[in-house]
């Protein structure tokens, strides 16, 4: 039947036909001319003879069998085959908006999303290699946008395995690759492309300390560290600046792998070199932000006067700027150097912005990044509902972009934040229960450890023993004696010497040695102190646990002074949870006659602390009441 109609066309309605069956998904007149050479009579006549469909939406189409039947009698020509499908790959691929345009309301092509996928299937396979690197660096704009990295991850897999490939666009494409590695939450994969990245271009990282040491030495002769001249030192040539800046913008993002992979030792190096690079190439967009990763890495050395310069100059830059990945990332590093040093105004108005751009922009994982900073900054300020909503928010977004990273962030603000207002909350084991099956390869092992610490709170607060020294027990082992460098993490480090306490406040229990737990309580001590030399908006967690360790031991004017250094701390801080708890602490513990803080007494103390709690939305007692009960309650 087929071939009854097929003879009863026209020459130029065959030739349009045949070159019609590469299309797929539809398409409309103007690809059919640019493709097909069809005309609107002879697309008229195919519809006529019930051969093309015309859709209400003005678009064509046609039945995937007559497509088949079509594409074998072009396959019958190979040269015209291939002509047909060169210009079908070639007018698809030019609908995708350049990247290096704002992209305009309506520009992405979404009716030609399979004509795209085709194009790009035909441009890995035949298409000239520098044509493939246009249409895979446009492409990528929309995979991002959309959040079809495994898609991404596919093409660029595919293009990377091609022959004869010019080193510099090999470059280019594991660059890409890793970048939707990223996105994904996969950084051991990510990290691997970027360095063959570099590798390719003729710069190799080192593998070792003594290598990365001698790159920090060679770029701090370049620029010392205390000298902050952004843009002196544009590159003069076109040349030398594109050579600067493929490196550039690999580092910036090579930075967050290695800091998700909680390796400390290459970052200031990186983040050096990344900023002398960026000002070679005159970017600013990869100035700004490489600025503010050298700043985020200072302070996590706790390096924080130097770095507050390099996260001013790079925050004022993002000021300036109108492009989205820059400006979202900038804010992001900036907001966790805020988050260390307690600049909540800071976070509060830097962080809209960034949601704002992230939005509109449409980049998922950023949003979601945005989300949760917020979220931990409500934490650490006691805003615990407006917390624990924006741990939901992220959490569900996470789990619908399947990226298992995120998704466990989203818990931990979630659990985090509601365990302060209703530690025996019922809804808790449910989110603990979804967290345990994200715990796999991947996740940074500082956010196992919040984990288990969240758990650990939740069973205490059950009264559950066992459980809760279970707990606590695989999150001391897995923090080991030295601190986190993610400013973000403070219940890993304060959660473990705080359960300890309250375990040892309990008195004894089965199955449990009080020795153990006394030893995990100083090792956590220890590693929270530490960790509170480098941000300061964990030293009233850290003289609040120091003051319970000492009342423990019966050093109760030592404990006095460490909780007065508490709430001094947390009032100069603005952090209501830890200034309520200090107050607390002190109202239970002065002597009488004895004044705290602000010459107020024991009864004031209390009065403040509870009213501070009240306005919080907490239940205080909680954890202390299943304390105070574990004692002469076999298995908890």
């Amino acid at each position: 039947m087929i071939d009854w109609s097929w003879e009863l066309l026209g020459d130029g309605e065959r030739q349009a036909l045949r070159r019609l069956s590469v299309m797929r998904g539809g398409f409309d007149l103007d690809a059919a001319a640019a493709v097909a050479d069809a005309s609107l009579p002879q697309l008229a006549g195919l519809v006529d003879h019930s051969l093309v469909e015309l859709g209400e939406d003005g678009r064509y189409g046609m039945h995937e069998l007559l497509r088949q039947y079509a594409a074998q009698r072009l396959a019958t020509d190979p040269a015209e085959q291939a002509e047909t499908r060169r210009r079908h790959a070639a007018w698809f691929s030019g609908l995708l908006p350049d990247p290096a345009q704002p992209l305009a309301g309506g520009a992405e092509p979404d009716a030609d999303v399979e004509n795209l996928r085709a194009a790009t299937d035909w441009l890995i396979q035949q298409g000239d290699p520098s044509e493939l690197d246009r249409h895979l660096t446009r492409l990528w704009q929309l995979y991002r946008r959309r959040g079809w990295f495994r898609e991404a991850q596919a093409a660029l897999g595919a293009a990377l395995r091609r022959r004869e490939v010019p080193v510099p666009l090999q470059a280019h494409w594991h660059r890409l690759l890793a970048e939707a590695h990223v996105q994904l939450g996969e950084m051991r994969q990510a990290r691997d492309h970027f360095e063959r990245t570099l590798a390719l271009l003729g710069t190799p990282l080192p593998s070792s300390r003594p290598g990365w040491s001698d790159v920090l030495a060679s770029q701090a002769l370049q620029r010392p560290l205390r000298r902050l001249r952004p843009g002196s030192r544009v590159a003069r040539s076109e040349a030398r600046r594109g050579w600067a800046a493929e490196p550039a913008t690999v580092c910036w993002q090579l930075q967050e792998a290695c800091w998700m992979l909680e390796d400390q030792t290459p970052l200031i190096p990186l983040a050096l070199w990344a900023v002398n690079l960026s000002e070679r190439s005159g970017r600013p967009d990869l100035l700004m932000m490489n600025q503010a990763g050298l700043g985020n890495s200072l302070t996590a050395a706790g390096l924080r006067q130097l770095a507050r310069s390099y996260v001013r100059a790079a925050v004022a830059a993002a000021d300036r700027s109108s492009d989205p990945v820059a400006i979202s990332w900038t804010y992001i590093v900036a907001t966790l150097h805020w988050l260390a040093v307690g600049d909540w105004a800071a976070i509060d108005a830097g962080l809209p912005r960034a949601l704002e751009v992230a939005t509109g922009a449409r980049l998922h994982r950023v949003v979601d990044q945005v989300v949760l900073l917020a979220g931990i900054g409500r934490y650490l300020t006691g805003r615990f509902e407006e917390a624990a909503a924006m741990g939901v928010d992220g959490r569900a977004a996470a789990r619908d972009r399947r990226d298992p990273m995120a998704q466990l962030w989203g818990l931990l603000v979630l659990a985090e934040a509601r365990l302060r207002t209703d530690p025996g909350d019922p809804a808790l084991a449910g989110a603990l229960e979804e967290g345990e099956g994200l715990l796999g390869g991947g996740i940074p092992t500082v956010d196992v450890v919040r984990f288990h610490v969240a758990a650990a709170r939740h069973h205490l607060a059950a009264g559950r023993a066992e459980e809760t020294w279970g707990s606590i027990r695989a999150a001391a082992v897995l923090a080991g004696p030295e601190p986190s460098f993610h400013p973000y993490t403070i219940e890993a480090h304060a959660g473990i010497p705080e359960v300890c306490q309250a375990l040892l406040r309990g008195g004894g229990w089965p199955g449990v040695d009080p020795a153990e737990v006394r030893a995990a309580a100083a090792t956590g001590l220890r590693r929270l102190e530490r960790y509170s030399r480098a941000f300061p908006m964990a030293r009233p967690r850290a003289r609040l646990c120091l003051g319970s360790w000492q009342e423990l031991e019966g050093h109760r004017r030592q404990a006095v002074r460490s909780w007065s250094g508490a709430v001094q701390a947390a009032e100069r801080l603005a952090m209501p949870w830890e200034l309520a708890s200090g107050q607390r602490e002190l109202g239970h513990h002065l002597a009488p006659g004895e004044r705290g803080p602000g010459g107020l007494d024991r009864d004031a103390l209390l009065e403040r602390a509870a009213a501070g709690f009240e306005a919080m939305g907490c239940r205080v007692d909680a954890e202390a009441e299943a304390a105070r009960g574990l004692a002469g309650r076999p298995g908890g």
